[in-house]
């Protein structure tokens, strides 16, 4: 693990690289692999055979989107005070008088709720303007998310039913992996803010070394912001490129 303290470079790291990706993807991502065609498509007519696949690409946009917030607010999806307000950042605390890091349990529930509330929006936006021969009713989303090593995954059961002349086939399970190590990430930040509590966060990089994991930080003075970067995740960005995972987190001083 490599530590960079650069406050000028990170500042503009983060302001122009961190913020305008977390603005781009929220835009484009959920419709991302529509615009490049790789389902089955022809003339905008909707085959039965390729619900499945869409709506398994839709659970794995979602996570990942899911993902990307949760990385760039410091382990929430839904921010509550307290945390580091900047113009364009806004970051959970870690650390304020004690480790107030998000637990896995904690993250695994955001996740898991995300998904529930939003996987059905990108499903829309891919059949609200197909033709298709048959109708669709769709249930509820709900979502079991697994932080593991070295993925999250996320089981999403969520009943449709494909009406066509007057028979109904029923999809119900789901699922995708998403290779982010957020469960490696995590231990890593604790272990982070163990030595902060013991008046020792000076040598944590000797003690707790990965090699695929870079950290840069960024004084405001009241406050330390931490970029944790994460080279054994295979995060796929805006362009479908598989890239390091970032996690932010905030320490107050």
């Amino acid at each position: 693990m490599r530590i960079n303290n650069k406050r000028s470079q990170l500042s503009a790291f983060i302001m122009t690289g961190v913020v305008i990706l977390m603005m781009i993807f929220a835009a484009t991502y959920l419709i991302n692999e529509l615009k490049k065609g790789n389902l089955e498509k022809q003339a905008g007519f909707l085959p039965k055979s390729a619900l499945k696949n869409q709506i398994t690409l839709c659970v794995e946009n979602t996570g990942s989107f899911a993902l990307l917030k949760m990385g760039m607010q410091g382990g929430h999806i839904q921010l509550s005070r307290p945390y580091l307000n900047d113009s364009n950042l806004k970051v959970a605390y870690a650390y304020d008088n004690g480790s107030s890091l998000a637990s896995i349990d904690r993250m695994t529930e955001e996740l898991s709720d995300f998904m529930d509330k939003n996987m059905i929006l990108c499903i829309y936006k891919y059949v609200e303007n197909r033709q298709r021969d048959y109708e669709l009713e769709f249930g509820n989303v709900t979502t079991k998310t697994i932080i593991a090593e070295e993925d999250v995954t996320f089981e999403v059961h969520f009943p449709v039913n494909v009406i066509q002349n007057n028979t109904i086939d029923r999809l119900e399970f789901f699922g995708a992996k998403v290779p982010v190590r957020l469960a490696k990430v995590h231990r890593m930040i604790t272990k982070l803010l163990e030595k902060k509590k013991e008046n020792d966060f000076d040598v944590y990089h000797d003690c707790f070394y990965d090699p695929l994991m870079d950290i840069g930080v960024v004084d405001y003075g009241h406050s330390t912001l931490f970029i944790l970067e994460d080279k054994g995740s295979r995060f796929k960005n805006i362009e479908s490129k598989a890239g390091p995972y970032r996690f932010l987190f905030a320490v107050k001083n």
